[in-house]
């Protein structure tokens, strides 16, 4: 009965520090740059998809009557969606993330606030816990971002847990169209 309980126990704590541990394996690798570490802990095509969901809803939301922002609204979630699927891959956040120590240097330790998390990402953990048994979300604050949060949410799948969304902060995203 003991070496039942023992295993139950061992599973559990498995269980419950799996996605620590992937949070803080991504974190590794986007702060040394690690492009394969990268790919086997992002989903990439649901990072895209759903910063592309938040980004063109921002842009529709943000606009107006004039002719301007009804050719953003039209356009704008074909346009975003192409310019993420180019942008948004681990061999740029690998480049963002050997950029940010060569710009703080070259700028006297000023850099933005996508190179000051990339810099050091676990600084930037101001919470992390389960949202549900299959879903585990961690917050990120920087100084250079007035009045947001950014989200990060891991997804169970199997033993793993990758990161499938980025929810950007809400000042980031109502920027876009001021």
């Amino acid at each position: 009965m003991r070496k039942l309980l023992a295993i139950f126990a061992f599973a559990f704590l498995g269980f419950v520090a799996l996605p620590y541990w992937s949070a803080y394996a991504l974190a590794q690798a986007v702060k040394t740059g690690d492009r394969a570490a990268l790919e086997r802990n992002v989903d990439w095509d649901s990072v895209r998809a759903s910063l592309s969901t938040d980004i063109s809803a921002a842009l529709a939301d943000g606009g107006g009557n004039d002719a301007k922002s009804i050719l953003i609204g039209a356009l704008g979630g074909s346009v975003v969606s192409g310019v993420l699927d180019a942008m948004v891959t681990p061999d740029n956040v690998a480049a963002l993330s050997q950029r940010a120590a060569s710009v703080k240097s070259r700028r006297g330790g000023e850099t933005d606030a996508a190179e000051d998390v990339a810099r050091d990402p676990v600084a930037h953990v101001t919470w992390a816990f389960f949202r549900s048994h299959d879903e585990f979300v961690v917050t990120l604050t920087s100084d250079k971002v007035r009045d947001g949060e950014a989200h990060l949410f891991f997804e169970r799948r199997g033993l793993s847990w990758p990161l499938v969304r980025i929810q950007l902060p809400d000042s980031v995203l109502s920027g876009l169209t001021s």
